[in-house]
């Protein structure tokens, strides 16, 4: 059970960590400039998640790395966790930059309105909270259903629920996102 809590344990990392979830509004009344570009929408904000992939990823990879060697655990739980963590962090973004097309904050007089009053930021963090408990109390539920040596397999397989589920988002960021984007 130490890879689904260690993988848990960086989910709530990701929620304290919403690095894109603020990254629409903090364009301000600025937001002409990116909206006059001869580029659709959806690629303004694929660039604004791989910047938080770009930013977030390594540390997650990094922490469940020394995780993995401080704990013991074995080469494919440690894998496991990495996996775990980025895919978390991964969804931390995509939520972030959804909930910010849902309550973008344009109109603010200092950078630390859009970053800590917005509404998006604190959904994107109780979502990745939400999402924590989701994948431990998920993969434990799985866990109960396999055979002791094959414990490992409710992670993977929670693991590429969460890949579905990011792959939804990113579709949605994509389409409804870019049309979006360009209205604001």
């Amino acid at each position: 059970a130490l890879p689904v809590i260690f993988v848990a344990v960086m989910g709530f990392m990701a929620a304290v960590t919403p690095i894109s979830a603020p990254s629409v509004s903090l364009e301000g009344k600025q937001i002409w400039i990116l909206r006059s570009m001869p580029i659709c929408g959806a690629e303004v904000l694929k660039a604004k998640l791989r910047f938080h992939c770009i930013v977030s990823v390594p540390v997650a990879v990094a922490g469940s790395l020394v995780i993995g060697i401080v704990y013991d655990i074995g080469l494919f739980e440690t894998i496991a966790v990495m996996l775990g963590a980025s895919i978390l962090f991964v969804l931390c973004g995509l939520l972030g930059i959804i909930f910010n097309l849902c309550f973008p904050r344009l109109d603010w007089d200092n950078e630390a309105e859009p970053v800590k009053q917005s509404m998006a930021v604190l959904f994107t963090m109780f979502g990745m909270v939400l999402l924590s408990f989701v994948f431990l109390g998920g993969t434990i539920g799985l866990m109960n259903l396999f055979e002791e040596n094959l414990k490992l397999l409710a992670v993977y397989l929670m693991i590429w629920l969460f890949c579905v589920i990011a792959f939804a988002l990113y579709r949605v960021m994509v389409t409804w996102g870019g049309r979006k984007f360009e209205t604001l």
